[in-house]
């Protein structure tokens, strides 16, 4: 199947420094995805490729950032702790079964480059009450990588329609914001159980 597609996505990751943040809706993109049987062995083969809108919270940023930092940016960095971006997404995955064992992998990457010169209080500005609004005075851009690699496994046992299944998770996430620089390696393991009902 050749077709263009779209999807969202939100991911939130509580870490011991910060929190991470992206929502990202994938607009737009080619998506191909291919079954193919040989016998009792069936592979799947498929791909994604997204441009992307985005609100992402900076992973360089961190509870150490200077305040001063921030000062004149985009309005919603300064207020939220996120900014606005336009993007790249890409996803590929291949599975293959065999008389009752699936084996996997799937991999996935984002990048995201802040946008500049469209935030909605760009120039300074007096509202009709009087109130003062300071304009963006230090636009600078903010970039932001996501990195996803997925192995698994599952066997089956001789118990009907139980199964259990080993995986390995390896996330990576940078980010530059001014001079910051900040990159993060996690893996995780992981042994399942599944009933098939």
């Amino acid at each position: 199947m050749l077709a263009a597609g779209s999807a969202f996505n939100l991911g939130l990751t509580e870490g011991d420094r910060t929190d991470d943040f992206v929502t990202a809706v994938h607009m737009l993109g080619p998506t191909a995805d291919a079954l193919i049987y040989r016998g009792p062995l069936t592979f799947r083969l498929s791909s994604d490729v997204y441009g992307d809108f985005a609100m992402v919270r900076p992973f360089a940023l961190g509870p150490d950032t200077p305040a001063s930092m921030l000062a004149g940016t985009k309005s919603v960095l300064r207020e939220h702790d996120y900014y606005y971006a336009m993007g790249l997404t890409a996803a590929a995955r291949a599975e293959a079964r065999y008389a009752g064992v699936r084996a996997g992998a799937a991999f996935e990457w984002s990048g995201y480059d802040s946008i500049q010169g469209l935030d909605r209080a760009q120039d300074a500005y007096a509202g009709p009450t009087g109130v003062y609004h300071a304009g963006v005075t230090d636009d600078f851009a903010i970039t932001d990588q996501r990195m996803k690699v997925h192995v698994y496994t599952e066997l089956p046992t001789p118990i009907d329609d139980v199964h259990l299944g080993l995986s390995f998770d390896l996330e990576h996430r940078s980010g530059e914001l001014k001079d910051i620089t900040r990159s993060e390696d996690e893996g995780r393991a992981a042994a399942v159980i599944s009933f098939v009902m």
